[in-house]
């Protein structure tokens, strides 16, 4: 079967690529004929003499293997890449010069049933030759396409081991101070495999798809107030990146489950206003180097998953059993340290800080403390961080790290802007009695953030894993009491000693053990959800709560598109904060619905609280790497991103441009 370009008959392929290549033969004759005024230098060759070591041109695709089966929620089309690579000072053009934007005419010959349509492509550069304008393109440029399988090959006639091949015929006019016509035909195979597996050249054709703009329903629009800031740093290239991770990181100091964290270094820092502004300035450093380090290797763990072919994003960590339990443990054990249970050497505070109770300023102690807020701060994704860590994860290894440090400098610059403005530290108000009141008032924001991960708990695995979550709690809480009891300092050393063995091994014990069983069943729901989605039930709570909700999937997104409705999806997580708050205040309200329905819009819930590989595939095509993110359809193709702080005015706004789009076409 022939293609030209996407989706084009074989009759009308035999009629249209010899004229335009007619065409093109002629425009570089009549090129040739200036030659002896001086304007170009032209030199026409047919496309047999036209290889040139100049401009290197390969195919890529998504695929090492093409499935025989798809899954319900599985996407059934692949990224095929043309990449061109040229070099220093030649461009190329489509069909010649000419000042419309031209796209490319190519001949695919495919296997039968499949189908291949064009994606967004790079924007071409305007070059002038003689006075001879016309869009053409320099460097190593990539045009993606996609490549459409049949849902069922057995049906076909397809069997395990056979062998799918594609061919394309690719023609362009090659200059610098002549022009080349050239021609080139790229094929490519695949075996038919039972599941699905990604090439080795997947994770540049995402890169390349990213970088493009390019989804499957085209370049996402995001027009709303809150959102023009970040994207005018998107724009400013890799300064405007650090821009937003660094402000992204200065706003999560203000998140619930931070502040108490940060109130144990500004008692630290208020401790030593008398040390002199070296020793401040030390603790200062080294605090940041904590909060950046743990940044780093947060998001180094995620680029090495990635490079071992899981979909992971950021905040992947909260997807995990393991590191909820241990979250729940510190910051319950904080709180009772908080409110006076127990105490640890000096206290937990300082133990967590390691600061000794002469007072001197330790390193251990600041970098300690710096990791610790970074590891409560890490997984919220407010104002700019979902933007720029999803654009972090599509860059190269070292340019993405180099964000997420930014990040860490973000969240640590409060305490560098203290530690080096002198005249700064007369905001800190003075130690005393108050200190004691702010302290228990940072111990119920940490119940708080204790019980809410509990909750999530819940919703992620159950009442049986929350009733392990208050069993931990219970075993917490006696450890903490027989440690407050018999290991504070007026008891003799060994009775100390005793207290602190027992309380460890609870702690430890209770932490390890019970984390291990909420890990069973947490493992348990993910393969009941599993169950559910491939018999077309709702399977998670978002979606649940309510019946006008529906469950997303690529293909419910189509098959409502099709009827003429834009499709509102709600990628969301139960451990995301803002997720909750967004749906108890805005999207789950009756307004909310009565607007749904108004604008005749299909709202989705792709849950992203377990790791869905697809739902993280999904976030990229976005341009995100995390929740939440809101995106709003259209059946013409386009695509809105709305602001991740939603309010019933902007959702009405929104829905209410689109639907008049729909019905009036755009204005």
């Amino acid at each position: 079967m022939l293609y030209v370009a996407s989706l084009v008959s074989f009759d009308r392929c035999m009629i249209l690529f010899p004229l335009m290549r007619a065409f093109r033969l002629c425009v570089l004759c009549m090129l040739s004929l200036l030659v002896p005024f001086g304007f170009v230098q032209a030199q026409v060759l047919t496309p047999s003499d036209a290889e040139s070591p100049a401009l290197r041109v390969k195919i890529f695709s998504e695929w090492a293997g093409v499935p025989l089966e798809f899954g319900e929620r599985q996407r059934a089309g692949q990224l095929i890449g043309l990449q061109f690579d040229l070099d220093v000072g030649w461009h190329f053009y489509w069909a010649g010069l000419s000042t419309e934007r031209l796209e490319p005419t190519l001949i695919w010959e495919l296997p039968e049933g499949f189908q291949v349509r064009a994606l967004k492509h790079p924007e071409p550069a305007l070059f002038d030759y003689g006075g001879f304008e016309g869009f053409g393109y320099e460097g190593q440029v990539v045009f993606l396409y996609e490549l459409i399988t049949p849902e069922n090959l057995e049906e076909r006639g397809y069997a395990l081991g056979d062998r799918l091949s594609l061919s394309v015929e690719v023609d362009w006019v090659l200059c610098k101070n002549e022009c080349i016509l050239g021609s080139k035909r790229l094929s490519m195979d695949w075996p038919v495999l039972r599941r699905h597996a990604a090439s080795e050249a997947a994770s540049y054709l995402y890169e390349a798809r990213q970088e493009l703009g390019a989804s499957q329903r085209g370049q996402a629009q995001v027009d709303f107030k809150g959102q023009n800031l970040e994207r005018t740093f998107m724009e400013w290239g890799l300064l405007g990146w650090l821009a937003m991770a660094f402000f992204g990181g200065l706003i999560l100091n203000a998140m619930p489950c931070v502040l108490p964290v940060l109130s144990i270094k500004l008692f630290s820092l208020m401790g030593q206003l008398e040390s002199g502004a070296a020793a401040q300035r030390r603790q200062a450093l080294f605090y940041t180097a904590g909060t950046v380090c743990s940044f780093v290797f947060l998001a180094g763990l995620l680029f090495v998953f990635r490079g071992l072919g899981k979909q992971v994003g950021w905040g992947f960590q909260l997807q995990d059993p393991h590191f909820i339990t241990a979250l729940i443990a510190l910051f319950f054990l904080l709180g009772l340290n908080f409110f006076g249970v127990f105490e640890w050497g000096t206290t937990l505070t300082r133990w967590v800080q390691a600061v000794p109770v002469s007072t001197r300023p330790s390193a251990r102690a600041s970098f300690l403390t710096g990791v610790l807020a970074a590891v409560a701060g890490a997984p919220c994704v407010g104002p700019f961080i979902g933007g720029v860590s999803g654009l972090a994860l599509q860059l190269k290894t070292g340019t993405g790290l180099l964000l997420f440090a930014g990040m860490g400098l973000g969240m640590a610059f409060p305490f560098l802007l203290l530690a080096y403005i002198p005249k700064a530290n007369r905001l800190l108000p003075k130690p005393g009695a108050w200190m004691v009141l702010f302290r228990q008032l940072m111990a119920w924001m940490l119940m708080a953030t204790t019980g809410f991960l509990l909750w999530v708990l819940g919703e992620s695995a159950g009442t049986e894993a929350l009733s392990l979550g208050l069993l931990l709690l219970w075993l917490l809480g006696m450890a903490s009491w027989i440690y407050g009891r018999w290991g504070s300092v007026s008891h003799r050393l060994c009775v100390r000693r005793w207290a602190g063995v027992i309380a460890w091994l609870i702690i430890l014990g209770a932490t390890f053990g019970i984390g291990m069983a909420i890990a069973e069943r947490y493992a348990a729901a993910v393969e009941g959800r599993g169950r559910a989605q491939l018999l077309g039930e709702v399977s998670n709570g978002a979606a649940s709560e309510s019946l006008y909700w529906e469950t997303w999937s690529p293909k419910a997104v189509d098959a409502a598109l099709k009827t003429g409705e834009g499709v509102f999806i709600d990628f969301t997580a139960s451990w995301c904060l803002i997720c909750q708050s967004n749906k108890f205040f805005v999207l789950k309200s009756k307004k909310a619905e009565a607007l749904f329905r108004k604008y005749e819009i299909r709202p989705m819930v792709a849950d992203w609280t377990h790791n869905d590989p697809l739902i993280t595939e999904a976030l990229e095509s976005y341009g995100r790497s995390g929740v939440p993110l809101y995106v709003l359809l259209s059946p013409d193709g386009a695509v809105r991103l709305l602001p991740q702080n939603l309010t019933l005015p902007l959702l009405r706004s929104a829905l209410e441009e689109q639907f008049l789009e729909r019905q009036y076409g755009p204005f």
